[in-house]
């Protein structure tokens, strides 16, 4: 490809490139081109500029390029002006059009300028003496005066970055785009806020001056009487508050107007339909949640009515126009989000905001109206992420009737709800015995009705919350949760996530009530005779697949389950027998992984490194010189991943985890968390629940076995595990140490003067549990 590349440069592109010079100077020469082709034209010289063989070509005809083609494009045109005066909305709309830049010469025109100013020497200083020109001219039209606002506004980031001019460009702004800002002629004011939006990380000397750019932008927004102007401020304000959020002067000038140019953004969204505004709108609310307290109600009623409006509405027949009105109602919904997440702790408002909101979701949910049930439900996670309020539980239940309806296939966004609504108000969910039995009942049609592997181990996951939130309440479910788990299993299963998932339920209810596990499992299995090898089959798989739980909870959970194994009744022996060799090795490793786990977690936490965004200007390129592009190749080989898991090759528990699930020795440690892992459960809310210490608990009452049965667990250990082990006892000596260390920390310190009245310790045990350690040397 790249020789290709090299052949065509040479061998064709001169050709190419004087073919379009021909066709761009019958334009110039006024002669029809169809805009289509002129953009084409642009889109391809601006390829050129990166080669430096194409760009001697360029090179040669750059200033007539920039005057007589790029410049009178950039001028607004009659068609413009007449969109610009009879349709102000369609003009905006056309103008924030991202599907523009595909097919307007204009765009193209922006995009070469651009690049070229940004990627060549000299351009810039062209370009600039050029528009010095013409603004100088003392017959300059209000069209031509467009035209060197809009240029202006394409190079204004580059201008920033370049020393040259960074004196000037305070004198040229105060000097030529502020007073636009109140020109007369509508589309200057409108022009002048665009091309303050590519300054807005300009620092100004005199301070005075970012004060009343701020001002007169503020001016345009909320006084303006033009629509694209309005449209234009609030983009370029956007900008501004993107750069200057820290800065308490600009703060200082927003607040007073902040409700005005609130409200003026509504309208311009009700008007418009855009999202583009809707995301100032979300910037302003993100910034300003404390002082929009006064008005949050008041913006959610606006912004309720305006989504019912746009969904009241028939139906266009444009397919564009219909998605750009889905478009405009889910950024409506997006906003309504943010107004909830910046007004989360102030109750009493929160309040009100649900009442409104509490509207839309009843719309939504109870007309079926899936193209918003994902903002939806997000609005809903949202509104009970911290409590759930009466109103709230109203739209549990219509999350179930919908849910049965026609959203099941939402099941994973569904969840997050679920999930708020099982541990932020366990005493509620257990008030109403319906509840429970709602949600085990809608993921057990998850699991039953094949809804896809994700939201069956999403329904997994809210089992085993469930399970560890409510723990007694749900042992009269466990028979149905083991028969639902173990028919599941008889299916085939693609993906390790369901699996594992599946698995962990199991071990879940294990460590629970062991005796309970085991008593449900026979239950079962003399109930249902086809689930007769379930026992054996669970905990061989769950061997088996030891190595791939990942995380912290999924780790810990699989932790506390092997110390289950470690201290079992004996009568549940047999049960266990064909697996007994693997515990211990299979404990190994999933402690060496939550150490290593924990450790790479300190150590983030020590280092306090932040990723500095830098606006990506491209520097110069010497005019002997291509551009550094990244061929193909490479591009391809950093877009490899991981590959997925593989199809098991059999069915449910037996014959699944073969070679394709196996991790090669050398891989990666993985320490991130899981996807739903981010799921909370009693087991991250409970600090006493120490699974290392439970480890260590369990390897003593070992000691005290006279059934064999710690012999059968340590005979088949190598010296190598021998090791591992007492170096993870070492660890949970040095563990519960740290936390001690911590809790005299929190609590103001060490306590000398009780110390000293208790008598001072006369020995010390740097050795960790030599008992526990003595064991493992016993059975050598």
């Amino acid at each position: 490809k790249v020789e290709f590349a090299n052949f065509y440069l040479k061998g064709y592109s001169a050709k190419v490139i004087q073919l379009i010079f021909g066709i761009l100077e019958a334009y110039r020469q006024k002669i029809y081109v169809s805009p289509r082709v002129v953009q084409l034209c642009l889109n391809y010289l601006r390829e050129s500029v990166r080669h430096a063989f194409s760009w001697k070509i360029v090179q040669n005809n750059i200033v007539v390029l920039i005057q007589d083609i790029i410049y009178p494009l950039l001028c607004i045109n009659d068609d413009d002006i007449e969109l610009f005066n009879e349709e102000p909305i369609e003009f905006v709309r056309a103008r924030l059009d991202f599907l523009d830049e595909y097919i307007s010469p204009v765009s193209a025109a922006e995009l070469f300028l651009s690049d070229a100013v940004a990627k060549r020497k000299d351009v810039l200083m062209k370009t600039v003496t050029f528009l010095g020109t013409v603004i100088h001219n003392d017959t300059i039209t209000t069209k031509q005066k467009d035209g060197v606002l809009h240029m202006l506004g394409v190079i204004g980031n580059v201008l920033i970055k370049k020393k040259t001019f960074a004196n000037q460009l305070e004198h040229i702004i105060v000097q030529y785009l502020f007073p636009e800002l109140q020109s007369p002629v509508a589309y200057l004011r409108a022009r002048a806020c665009y091309a303050l939006r590519n300054f807005s990380k300009l620092e100004y000397t005199n301070t005075d001056n970012a004060s009343r750019c701020l001002t007169n932008l503020i001016n345009c927004l909320c006084n303006d009487i033009s629509l694209p102007v309005q449209v234009e401020a609030a983009m370029a304000l956007n900008l501004f508050l993107s750069d200057t959020e820290a800065n308490e002067k600009d703060k200082t000038i927003i607040v007073p107007h902040l409700q005005i140019i609130v409200m003026r953004i509504i309208e311009i969204i009700r008007k418009t339909e855009i999202d583009d505004v809707m995301i100032v709108l979300q910037k302003i609310v993100g910034l300003f949640d404390q002082d929009l307290q006064p008005i949050a109600v008041q913006m959610t009623s606006q912004l309720v009515e305006f989504f019912k409006h746009i969904i009241s509405e028939n139906t266009p027949n444009d397919e564009t126009k219909a998605e750009e009105k889905t478009v405009a109602a889910m950024g409506v919904l997006n906003t309504l989000d943010t107004i909830v997440s910046c007004m989360g702790e102030k109750s009493e408002i929160l309040v009100q905001i649900e009442q409104s909101i509490y509207e839309i979701i009843v719309l939504v949910l109870r007309d079926g109206i899936l193209d918003f049930y994902e903002e939806i439900l997000t609005l809903i996670d949202t509104l009970t992420i911290n409590t759930i309020s009466p109103i709230m539980w109203q739209v549990f239940y219509l999350i179930k009737e919908a849910f049965y309806r026609d959203a099941a296939d939402y099941f994973a966004e569904i969840m997050n709800c679920l999930h708020n609504y099982v541990v932020n108000d366990t005493p509620s969910f257990l008030s109403q015995p319906d509840r429970l039995e709602i949600v085990f009942e809608m993921c057990k049609h998850v699991i039953v009705n094949d809804l896809g592997e994700d939201s069956e181990a999403h329904a997994a996951k809210l089992i085993e919350v469930i399970i560890l939130q409510c723990q007694d309440n749900m042992i009269v479910a466990f028979p149905a949760i083991v028969q639902l788990i173990a028919k599941r299993f008889q299916r085939n299963i693609i993906t390790s996530e369901l699996r594992l998932m599946l698995i962990q339920v199991f071990i879940i209810i294990l460590w629970l009530n062991p005796d309970r596990f085991f008593q449900t499992l026979n239950a079962v299995v003399t109930n249902d005779p086809s689930t007769q090898n379930i026992i054996a089959n669970f905990f061989n798989q769950w061997m088996t697949d030891c190595h791939l739980f990942s995380g912290i909870h999924d780790r810990r959970v699989c932790a506390l389950g092997l110390c289950t194994l470690l201290r079992i009744d004996v009568n549940y022996y047999s049960a266990i027998s064909n697996i007994v060799p693997k515990i211990l090795p299979n404990c190994i490793q999933i402690y060496e992984g939550l150490m290593k786990t924990y450790q790479h977690n300190d150590d983030d936490d020590s280092d306090d490194e932040t990723d500095e965004d830098e606006d990506s200007v491209a520097s110069e390129i010497e005019d002997g010189e291509d551009e550094s592009i990244e061929h193909e190749e490479d591009f391809l080989e950093k877009l490899k991943g991981k590959a997925s898991d593989h199809e098991m090759s059999g069915d449910g528990l037996e014959g699944v985890g073969g070679d394709g699930d196996e991790d090669d020795e050398g891989s990666d440690f993985d320490i991130d968390e899981t996807d739903l892992e981010s799921y909370s459960t009693v087991l991250e809310a409970n600090e006493d629940i120490d699974e290392f210490q439970i480890f260590c608990e369990s390897l003593q009452k070992l000691q005290l076995d006279t059934t064999g049965y710690n012999q059968a667990l340590l005979q088949s250990l190598t010296p190598e595990q021998r090791t591992h082990i007492q170096n993870i006892i070492h660890y949970t000596e040095k563990r519960k140490q740290e936390k001690e260390s911590n809790k005299i920390r929190d609590a103001g310190g060490y306590n000398f003067s009780q110390s000293i009245a208790a008598g001072q310790p006369t020995n010390f045990n740097f050795a960790g549990d030599s008992s526990i350690i003595n064991i493992l040397q016993n059975q050598k």
